[in-house]
C-alpha cells in the first residue's frame, strides 16, 4: 500500500511530481483485456479528456502523461502561489465544475460555499482541517468472492488497518505508517489493538445494515 499524500506532498507547496494509479483486482484499463476479450481502448480518450478537465479545475499543469493497459502515469506541477489568489468565487465555481450541483442549482450551490468560510478554508488546504463525519473510521466491505479474493472487511483506523476474513474469522492489523506495504502482521503482538478495530469494524456495518456472507451448506455435496 502506498503511502498517504499528504505525508509525500507538502501543503501549499510548489512541486513536481510523477504520480501513478494502477487499476486493481485484474482490472483493465484500456485496449483488450486478455481475461475476458472485452476492447476496453475507448477508455483512453475517456481519461485524456478528464485530465484535461483537472488540469483547468486546479492550480496544476500536466508536463506528461500515458495511459497504459492497466495503470497510467501523470506528470504534474502544482501551483500553490496560484491557488492562494483565488477569491471565494473562483474556489466555488472551480469546486463546482469538479462536482457539479444539481440543474438549474448551480448559483444556489455557490452562494452556499461562499458563505461558509469553514468549508472555503478546507477546500483552499487541498482537504486539510476539520469536517464533520459520522465515525472516525473508514470502512470497505466486500461480503463476496470475486476474482479469486474471498470475503472480507477492512476498517481504517489513524495509521492502523485492519482486516477481517470471513472465511476463517482471522484479523490482519498493520500500521502503515510504519509498514505501508503491510508486510508485518501485528494481530498476535498487539491483540488488545486488533480486538477493538474488530469491534469498531463490526458496529460500523451493523450501523448500515450491511449484508454479511453465509456459509452454503450445499457446497461441496456434490463432489
Amino acid at each position: 500500500m502506498t503511502q498517504a499524500r499528504s505525508l509525500l506532498v507538502p501543503a501549499n507547496a510548489h512541486g513536481v511530481y510523477h504520480c501513478v494509479s494502477r487499476c486493481v483486482r485484474r482490472a483493465w484499463l484500456c485496449g483488450q483485456d486478455p481475461l475476458t476479450g472485452a476492447d476496453h481502448e475507448h477508455r483512453r480518450q475517456w481519461v485524456e479528456d478528464r485530465l484535461a478537465q483537472l488540469a483547468e479545475l486546479y492550480a496544476v499543469s500536466i508536463w506528461a502523461y500515458a495511459v497504459m493497459s492497466n495503470h497510467l502515469h501523470i506528470v504534474i506541477e502544482m501551483h500553490a502561489d496560484v491557488a492562494r489568489d483565488w477569491g471565494p468565487d473562483e474556489v466555488a465555481v472551480r469546486w463546482l465544475g469538479m462536482y457539479p450541483a444539481e440543474a438549474g442549482q448551480f448559483e444556489v450551490a455557490k452562494a452556499q460555499i461562499v458563505a461558509n468560510d469553514a468549508r472555503l478554508a478546507v477546500l483552499r488546504a487541498r482537504g486539510k482541517g476539520s469536517v464533520a463525519r459520522p465515525r472516525e473510521e473508514l470502512v470497505v466491505h466486500f461480503p463476496h468472492y470475486d476474482l479469486g479474493s474471498a470475503p472480507a472487511s477492512a476498517l481504517f483506523l489513524d495509521d492502523h488497518k485492519l482486516v477481517l476474513h470471513y472465511e476463517d474469522d482471522r484479523c490482519e492489523l498493520y500500521d502503515l505508517l510504519l509498514d505501508p506495504g503491510e508486510r508485518h502482521d501485528l494481530a498476535r503482538s498487539e491483540p488488545q489493538r486488533t480486538a477493538e478495530l474488530r469491534r469498531r469494524l463490526e458496529a460500523a456495518l451493523r450501523a448500515i445494515g450491511a449484508a454479511l456472507p453465509q456459509a452454503n451448506p450445499a457446497f461441496g455435496k456434490d463432489k
